[in-house]
């Protein structure tokens, strides 16, 4: 079978999540992702706050590292260096979010691989920009969040504003870089010709807040912390409930909403008969909603707001999340056999390509699993292996 990214070779340095992200598409898409990693593994091995392992291995390693190969390289040691070299003779794409000046450090920037391959799109993910103040500080995704006024939107008006918890911005930043390298991809199919990819993990937050963003730069107007009574989360008498009752179609979105819970017309309240007033009395809203829906379950408000075509949804933990019969049918989650863990079940990818679907080909690396299968691959010899693994330049 011929995937979509068929004979693209991807070398890959990056750590943690936000490169990883990358390079696991395009190793879903059919390239071959060479996973270059220090003597023992990347850093992102490790185990995580709040992430558990999974015999010894970190899950979050595992939910970003599929379809890769792994090869551990001192690139600390000049024949480490030279090696890598070897490898983007070979590479259509390399990829890195080292820490500003380590790729100059150890030779491994856009000049020193250009010299080797013209070719070659070479993809660099930092923090805050290969320029600018903050060039030296080393970005993360909570920083990012804070820093692109998403989380100072999030909460309740007075509220101590909190980021979420997942990794968003890591994970928009990879999808961002993904593009990035098709678009590079497509533009060498052209001009035959390589370049550099750039991508801050700040402007892809900032990017991600694009309706906020763009309010405040054409009215000065900030869109922050406000009640949002007809698309807000409630407490019902066995869990929590999503409303997003502002896209009913059939009507006034309050008269509708009124209607199913039961109670007198709100939207003939003078506190809320207009748009404005339901704006300057969307706490006293909330409220009055929030003792209507806490009355009944969460199921038996579904199918009472999903009969008049109002939007909304069950707040679900992850046991929801994998027992709801639309997963069921997206079937979204793979059972992969790890090389030293067993079966372990991973997400598949989100998009469905018809003739050129993504598919699980690899399970997440040992660190340095195909060292000296891809050392061989550059035409080396089994002596030339055996002296870089004594010399300690792979392992």
């Amino acid at each position: 079978m011929t995937d979509a990214l068929t004979g693209v070779t991807v070398l890959d340095f990056s750590i943690w999540m936000f490169g990883p992200i990358a390079t696991q598409v395009l190793g879903d898409f059919g390239a071959e992702v060479i996973k270059v990693e220090p003597p023992g593994g990347e850093p992102g091995r490790g185990i995580g706050k709040g992430h558990p392992e999974l015999a010894g291995v970190s899950t979050r390693y595992l939910s970003r590292n599929r379809n890769k190969k792994s090869i551990c390289i001192d690139l600390r040691k000049p024949e480490g260096r030279q090696l890598a070299r070897r490898f983007v003779e070979i590479a259509d794409v390399t990829v890195q979010n080292f820490r500003p000046g380590v790729a100059e450090r150890l030779g491994l920037t856009y000049e020193d691989f250009r010299a080797v391959n013209p070719k070659v799109i070479y993809v660099c993910g930092t923090g805050y920009g290969p320029t600018g103040p903050y060039r030296e500080m080393g970005g993360q995704d909570r920083a990012a969040q804070a820093m692109s006024a998403f989380t100072a939107g999030n909460g309740d008006p007075g509220s101590v504003p909190r980021p979420a918890r997942t990794s968003i911005m890591d994970v928009f930043g990879g999808m961002l870089l993904t593009q990035g390298v098709l678009l590079a991809l497509r533009a060498r199919d052209r001009t035959g010709a390589g370049q550099r990819v750039d991508l801050a993990l700040l402007d892809a937050a900032i990017a991600s807040n694009i309706e906020g963003a763009t309010t405040y730069l054409n009215t000065g107007q900030s869109v922050g912390q406000k009640y949002e009574p007809l698309m807000s989360t409630y407490r019902t008498r066995d869990s929590f409930l999503q409303l997003v009752t502002v896209f009913v179609r059939d009507g006034n979105p309050l008269r509708v909403l009124s209607e199913v819970l039961g109670i007198p017309d709100l939207s003939q309240d003078p506190r809320f008969a207009t748009p404005h007033d339901v704006d300057a009395n969307a706490r006293a809203l909330t409220e009055v909603l929030q003792e209507v829906l806490v009355t009944r379950t969460t199921d038996d408000w579904l199918a009472s707001l999903r009969a008049r075509d109002i939007i909304c949804s069950p707040v679900y933990d992850y046991a929801g999340v994998f027992n709801d019969p639309q997963v069921h049918e997206n079937d979204l989650v793979r059972e992969v056999e790890h090389p030293t863990k067993g079966r372990v079940r991973l997400l598949d990818q989100p998009i469905h390509l018809s003739e050129t679907p993504a598919r699980i080909r690899l399970a997440p690396p040992t660190p340095g699993e195909h060292t000296d299968e891809l050392i061989a691959g550059l035409g080396m010899g089994s002596s030339e292996i055996e002296h870089l693994r004594k010399a300690g330049v792979v392992c």
